[in-house]
C-alpha cells in the first residue's frame, strides 16, 4: 500500500506542474517600464528619448502559452520633444512558452503562500515592432552573453491566479535586449512588463 501511495504520489508530482499552469485566450492591459538602457551611442536616448525609468501602457491580444502574442503600446514616448518621439508601437512577440517549460514556484508562505510558474527560454526571442512614425525595429532577447560581452536575460512568469480566469496574469522581465533598425543595433534596453486579463 505505502509503495503504491508513493508511486502515485511522485506521478502526481511529476505532472502537476505541467498540468497547472495556464494562461486564459484573450486581451490583457500592460505596464511596463524602462528598467535600465545601454546607451554609448546616445541614439535611443537623444533621439528616440528613451530613458531608465519612463512607463508605457498597452493592450496585448494573447493567444496563450506557445502561442505568438501582439501588444499596442501608448503613451509610448514620455519624451515627444525627442526628434524621432512616437505616440504608438505595435509589436508582434515570438511565442510565449509552452507549459511544459515553466517550473512552479512558492512565494509567501503560510496563509499567504502561492504558487508562480517561471520560464527562461533557451532559444533567442524575436520582437517585431512598428511605431507610428513609420520606423520598424526589432528587439532581440536571450538568456545568453551575447559576443561582444553583454548578458542578456529573458524571464515569463506566470503570476498566481485563483482559478475564474479573471485574474489572469504574467510578467516579462527582460535585461539587455538589443534595439536594432535596420540590422543596426542602437542600443540595449532592460524591462519589466506585467500584463493583466481583462
Amino acid at each position: 500500500m505505502f509503495r503504491t501511495a508513493t508511486a502515485a504520489a511522485v506521478i502526481a508530482l511529476l505532472c502537476a506542474p505541467a498540468m497547472a499552469q495556464s494562461l486564459t485566450v484573450g486581451q490583457y492591459r500592460g505596464i511596463t517600464q524602462y528598467t535600465a538602457i545601454n546607451d554609448t551611442s546616445g541614439l535611443c536616448g537623444s533621439i528616440a528619448g528613451l530613458a531608465a525609468g519612463q512607463i508605457t501602457k498597452s493592450v496585448a491580444t494573447v493567444g496563450g502559452l506557445g502561442a505568438t502574442w501582439t501588444d499596442t503600446i501608448s503613451n509610448s514616448n514620455p519624451s515627444p520633444a525627442a526628434a524621432f518621439g512616437v505616440t504608438w508601437i505595435n509589436c508582434g512577440f515570438s511565442g510565449l512558452p509552452a507549459a511544459s517549460a515553466f517550473t512552479a514556484t512558492s512565494i509567501g508562505s503560510g496563509t499567504s503562500a502561492e504558487t508562480e510558474y517561471v520560464a527562461q527560454p533557451t532559444t533567442p526571442t524575436t520582437t517585431n515592432c512598428y511605431a507610428s512614425n513609420g520606423t520598424p525595429y526589432v528587439l532581440s532577447s536571450s538568456n545568453s552573453t551575447l559576443g561582444n560581452g553583454i548578458a542578456q536575460t529573458v524571464t515569463i512568469t506566470l503570476l498566481p491566479s485563483n482559478g475564474t480566469g479573471l485574474d489572469s496574469g504574467f510578467r516579462v522581465t527582460t535585461t539587455n535586449s538589443a534595439l536594432s533598425v535596420g540590422g543596426n543595433t542602437l542600443c540595449y534596453l532592460s524591462t519589466d512588463a506585467v500584463y493583466s486579463h481583462t
